[in-house]
């Protein structure tokens, strides 16, 4: 984004109608490391992978504590988290100091909207820029919010924020269905599995990973290091992590959900067997156009041996013909790896060549 008159301050409008303060701190969101959460009739599951400074560094803290039924996982700046966290503790234990009972998860998220809310009509206060999870298992049952600088607050079944979230909200969106009927350990798999696809090229360990999960008579608990380990190797074991979980950059929602080939090698949490893809498009239409060259020759061998004996005289353009159309044909099918455009522009191409030599030798 471009600096402009309009985002000097937070409580000044652009002539579209936008808060241009706001949608940066929305932006810091989605650069922050991702989180995800997920529930089923009696367990919620926090998920966040953990950044360090550098590899001499410890990993940031994505997952806090807020009573003994909420926890929170965040994205965006741990500083700003932080002092969020420090709220919601000292709201719920006003709460149960005042009315000997814990706090409702909607009553508290409704605060911290609020809280979010504020800061976008003063210009003394700065938006949070920091975007919240938050799971709670209480009277009415398990709860997964989320809350954004601006203010906003929903309810999800599943979701992922920060950055490649889009990876873990396809993966969530595929499977959600399950989510209902299942238990603790499937829940915290299916966490780390949309997880994995936010890495980008990193592995997930039990030292980025952190995993929460609250529920039916289990109180909030953290899981981390060793802990984590055991379902980091069952899903090892299991070998699916999704074929949802792939980072494809800037490319539309829709178009994602239309390319859901590739496998996943669960021992590496990466993508395998997609090198093709990584290279531009011209070098894999001319190295396919090679492909299809050696194909037309060997072709041309074979036709002009058939058909040489033929006293006719439409034996070279036959010849020509059939040439150009088997090598369309097995272009198109040795292109399978290319995009369906560029492997009908190759069939076209060698089908157009053939018909003009097949003019050109009448």
């Amino acid at each position: 984004m471009f600096r402009n008159q309009y985002d000097t301050d937070v409580t000044v409008w652009s002539p579209q109608g936008r808060l241009h303060q706001v949608e940066y701190a929305l932006e810091a969101v989605k650069q922050g490391a991702c989180a995800l959460g997920l529930r089923s009739k009696d367990f919620v599951v926090l998920a966040a992978l953990k950044r360090s400074a550098n590899e001499l560094s410890s990993y940031q803290k994505k997952i806090f504590k807020v009573d003994n039924h909420i926890g929170i996982a965040i994205s965006g700046l741990t500083a700003d988290a932080r002092s969020l966290a420090k709220y919601m503790r000292t709201e719920a234990l006003n709460h149960k100091y005042v009315y000997g009972s814990a706090l409702q998860a909607s009553r508290l998220v409704v605060d911290v909207a609020d809280k979010h809310q504020r800061c976008t009509q003063s210009y003394v206060r700065r938006p949070y820029g920091v975007g919240l999870l938050i799971a709670s298992y209480d009277q009415t049952g398990p709860h997964l919010y989320q809350t954004d600088p601006s203010g906003a607050y929903y309810e999800y079944i599943a979701q992922a924020i920060g950055s490649r979230a889009q990876s873990g909200k396809t993966y969530l969106e595929k499977y959600h269905a399950e989510f209902e009927s299942l238990g603790q350990d499937e829940l915290i798999k299916h966490a780390l599995k949309a997880l994995s696809g936010t890495a980008g090229d990193k592995e997930l360990s039990k030292d980025n990973a952190s995993v929460a999960v609250v529920g039916k008579d289990h109180p909030l608990e953290i899981i981390e290091g060793e802990a984590l380990q055991r379902y980091l190797d069952a899903i090892e074991v299991e070998g699916d992590t999704g074929d949802t979980c792939l980072d494809y950059g800037s490319i539309s929602q829709e178009v994602v959900r239309k390319k859901r080939h590739g496998v996943i090698d669960a021992r590496r949490l990466r993508p395998v067997g997609d090198e093709p893809r990584n290279q531009s498009a011209a070098f894999q239409f001319k190295k396919f156009a090679a492909l299809a060259f050696l194909v037309n020759q060997t072709g041309s061998l074979v036709f002009y041996y058939l058909l040489g004996s033929c006293e006719i005289s439409l034996a070279v353009p036959l010849c020509n013909s059939l040439t150009f159309v088997f090598t369309a044909i097995t272009s198109y099918l040795l292109g399978e790896r290319l995009d369906r455009p560029a492997r009908a522009s190759l069939g076209v191409f060698f089908v157009l060549v053939g018909v003009t030599l097949c003019v050109v030798s009448k």
